[in-house]
């Protein structure tokens, strides 16, 4: 099975113009076919959030000149 190495981009803010600023960058390994909740998890463990305490927001950003897409499901 294939896997992924995704940076994940953290503790930051979006500016006025859709830059992601103040960041910290970490990597993590993520199977190809892994579900969100894997998914989820992982960068959570990885970030230190606890789930039950904070609820995370992935936000992924396609191209420069696009705003932010929130990832909240397989979207299968």
């Amino acid at each position: 099975m294939s896997s992924l190495a995704v940076l994940v981009m953290h503790s930051g803010k979006w500016d006025d113009t859709n830059c992601y600023v103040d960041y910290t960058i970490e990597g993590i390994v993520i199977k190809e076919q892994a579900l969100f909740l894997e998914f989820y998890t992982t960068i959570a463990t990885q970030i230190g959030v606890d789930v039950n305490k904070k609820i995370l927001k992935i936000e992924y950003k396609a191209e420069e000149s696009n705003k932010p897409m929130v990832i909240h499901n397989d979207m299968e």
